[in-house]
């Protein structure tokens, strides 16, 4: 299990490094070009197609899928009936390619302001019309944060490079995982990463799980049964991964629990681990800390 812990600890710096990367990339683009298509290695056009996890009565359901660690094991729920396979998408064509797009603002002279970076989706290989239409949603939802951003930013950037650095570009880059692409499952992790003149950039991520079948969302609870085991499990990963730090009884309680019962958990697929990671400031700790995450092996 230490190991696994040691494994997460490596997933976030190798993002980090790739947003830096694609930071790079943006930055020596051509500044007219307002919106312009990131080189070939930001296009996702091969993609690993994952093998999903056979169940022990061969339905390969989701509901038959469970945590567990080396200590607890969270309990599995309730087998789901076979799905109709006379539909079911052909796992050996079930593929996602994206695109990175970039859209910017200049000043008067034409000196780049700020850009940002987006995602655009798409299903390659097999007719998957609901899942399609979740992905465009998705692009929508991705593209109308870039601009939001590009709005909220855009005047600070101005400022900045009248009064500190008139060479100063504001940003955000992007990075695109996709942890599992079967016939029942896909996931995909998005990287931001936001420079806005401060000591360091800011780095976060969404994920996206969604039924391959029916394009709907997953929660975590749609995946394994969630409950107390559950949370001593993440509670016994979180002290064996992070023995540094002092977490608080209550607290750690609080926001397990919150974070459980809500279904507001944050997680996706990684190898034959999830990975379930809590946002900058729960448990009390702050920004030093960072985001606090686990790894738990399911089948």
């Amino acid at each position: 299990m230490k190991q696994k812990a040691k494994l997460f600890r490596t997933i976030f710096p190798c993002l980090l490094l790739v947003c830096l990367f694609l930071t790079a990339c943006g930055n020596s683009r051509d500044e007219s070009i307002p919106l312009t298509t990131l080189p070939p290695a930001s296009i996702g056009t091969e993609v690993p197609v994952l093998p999903a996890e056979s169940s022990q009565d061969g339905t390969d359901s989701p509901h038959n899928m469970t945590a567990s660690s080396s200590e607890t094991a969270a309990s599995p729920a309730e087998p789901s009936s076979a799905p109709d396979t006379s539909t079911s998408p052909d796992p050996a064509t079930v593929s996602i390619t994206w695109e990175i797009l970039r859209e910017a603002r200049t000043g008067a002279s034409g000196q780049e302001l700020v850009f940002a970076q987006y995602p655009v989706f798409a299903v390659a290989g097999q007719e998957l019309p609901a899942l399609s239409r979740t992905l465009s949603d998705i692009n929508e939802q991705c593209r109308t944060q870039c601009i939001h951003f590009l709005d909220d930013a855009e005047e600070n950037a101005r400022q900045y490079q009248a009064d500190i650095d008139p060479a100063y570009t504001f940003s955000q880059t992007i990075s695109v995982s996709l942890t599992r692409c079967d016939e029942e499952i896909v996931c995909l992790v998005i990287g931001r990463t936001t420079d806005e003149g401060g000591p360091h950039p800011n780095n976060n991520s969404i994920t996206f799980n969604l039924d391959t079948r029916t394009g709907e969302s997953l929660k975590l609870s749609d995946i394994i049964t969630v409950d107390e085991t559950l949370k001593d499990t993440i509670k016994t990963l979180l002290f064996e991964s992070y023995p540094e730090l002092d977490f608080d009884a209550t607290l750690l309680e609080q926001d397990l629990s919150d974070a459980l019962t809500g279904n507001t958990i944050v997680w996706y697929f990684w190898e034959d681990q999830i990975c379930i990671s809590f946002p900058e400031g729960s448990f009390g700790f702050g920004h030093a800390e960072g985001s606090l995450g686990v790894l738990l092996p399911w089948q």
